[in-house]
């Protein structure tokens, strides 16, 4: 049987993840932070923080190297 309390009472999570291909590491942060901000509306992005970013050093087509990235963001629990 659900418990109804138990679950209304638990911390709410909520978190953005943002995939990409970049030229370097720097235009990878660069490009996952305009991602976010593009899609949170009316929530401002100080209200997120960036938990996890990995990266992957990827040969493009062409031949030249780029920089795949996933970035994890979470928001900021309402309380702090």
């Amino acid at each position: 049987m659900l418990n109804v309390d138990a679950v209304l009472s638990a911390k709410k999570v909520e978190k953005a993840d943002v995939t990409g291909v970049a030229e370097s590491v720097l235009e990878a942060d660069r490009m996952a932070w305009q991602a976010l901000e593009d899609i949170l509306a009316a929530d401002p992005v100080a209200m997120w923080a960036l938990k996890a970013m990995s990266h992957e050093i990827v040969q493009m087509e062409s031949g030249a190297m780029a920089t795949k990235f996933t970035a994890e963001f979470l928001r900021k629990p309402d309380e702090e």
